[in-house]
């Protein structure tokens, strides 16, 4: 059982590092619209992958079936709300 929550522990600090990266490097760039589209599709690329990750790490170690795949806002939005 230790290492399920250890698994958890370190998904939310990658999440969590993840998030304020994100929202550091969208706030340097909110006014200008080039450069944002220009960060915004790494961050949401990222943002994807972390919700797959959590998704796998979900469905394996506790056997918890979530929605289908998310695209990049929801995946995003979703991250933001957990």
């Amino acid at each position: 059982m230790r290492g399920r929550s250890h698994l958890g522990a370190a998904a939310a600090v990658v999440e969590l590092l993840g998030t304020v990266l994100a929202g550091l490097l969208l706030l340097l760039v909110v006014a200008w619209p080039r450069p944002r589209r220009a960060v915004l599709r790494p961050v949401l690329a990222c943002a994807r992958k972390v919700t797959e990750l959590e998704r796998t790490r979900l469905r394996v170690w506790l056997r918890v079936h979530t929605s289908p795949v998310y695209e990049d806002t929801q995946a995003l939005q979703s991250g933001l709300a957990t």
